[in-house]
Order: C-alpha cells, then sequence, then structure tokens
C-alpha cells in the first residue's frame, strides 16, 4: 500500500519511476483503477511508452495489436484474463486511485458490487499460485476504510509506506 496526503506525489511517484524500475525488476505493470458499474468493474489503464501516447507497453489484458488506451472488463473477464495471463511473467497490478473504490462505489450505491471487487482482490493478494504483486495507491484519509475492507489480508498494514510531499 501506498499512501499520503491529496497532491503529495503519489500517482506522480508511481508514473514516473515505479513503471520502470519494475520492468527492470521483471514484472509486468498493469495500471488498473475501479469503476461502480456491473460487468465494468475494472478499468485498465495502457502504460505509454512515449509522450504521445501513440504505442504501449505489452499487456496481459490486450492482444498485440489493440491500440486502445482503455480497456474495460468485467470482474470474470478481469480474473480469467490474469489468471490465463501470467504464466510467462510476473504481474504487478498497481491500483491507482485506489479511494475511488470507496468514494464511487458508495454514492452509486454499489456494496454488492464492491464487495465483489474486494474478494477478487483478496484473492489475488493471497494466492500462492499467481505469479502477481498488488499495489494499492490511495489518499491517506481513507486508509482506515481501506484497510477495513482489505481486513481480511492483515498483512498490507505491514506493507505499506506513507509518502510525504517533499519539501
Amino acid at each position: 500500500m501506498l499512501y499520503g496526503d491529496s497532491g503529495s506525489g503519489k500517482s506522480s511517484l508511481v508514473n514516473a519511476g515505479l513503471m520502470d524500475a519494475a520492468q527492470d525488476k521483471g514484472f509486468q505493470p498493469e495500471r488498473v483503477r475501479v469503476q461502480p458499474t456491473a460487468d465494468q468493474e475494472f478499468v485498465v489503464e495502457r502504460i505509454a511508452v512515449d509522450d504521445a501516447a501513440t504505442s504501449y507497453l505489452p499487456s496481459i489484458f490486450a492482444t498485440a495489436d489493440d491500440t486502445a488506451q482503455h480497456i474495460v472488463l468485467s470482474a470474470d473477464a478481469f480474473a480469467e484474463l490474469l489468471r490465463s495471463g501470467t504464466s510467462a511473467t510476473r504481474t504487478l497490478l498497481v491500483f491507482d486511485q485506489f479511494e475511488e473504490l470507496v468514494t464511487l462505489f458508495e454514492e452509486a450505491g454499489q456494496r454488492r458490487l464492491q464487495q465483489r471487487i474486494v474478494d477478487l482482490l483478496i484473492e489475488l493478494v493471497r494466492s500462492e499460485v499467481l505469479p502477481v504483486k498488488v499495489l494499492f495507491v490511495f489518499r491517506e484519509d481513507y486508509l482506515a476504510r481501506v484497510k477495513q475492507l482489505l481486513d481480511a489480508v492483515p498483512e498490507l498494514v505491514d506493507q505499506a509506506l506513507r509518502l510525504t510531499p517533499p519539501s
């Protein structure tokens, strides 16, 4: 978990250095967001390799000829692609703006959908079969609510980093 105040540079840190460092370590980074729409719960935001965003890193969620910047998937499709696409690579799922699992889903009254996503995420974090790492990036004021949602994996608290703004 990576958390900090709004504007502390969490997303900038992830985008400016983490993605490249993850690749150097043999990971396939995937930037993911969640949304409260049934059968469209996950949005994979492709990682551009140039400033014009005309080409992207390979993704286990996209075909080689897919040029779409965003890939919208149901929870089932997301899980299936993740299970089938991770045999050759170690995947790093970066859930940026993860507080949206709280804010967007509560506003939309989608508790059941929220729980379905949480259950899948817990399965991914706990999996000993899938070579998947998960990074949750969110605003600090949602720390307690995110921890409550992920209470089945209390060890995440020991794997958390609080980011403070640079001086």
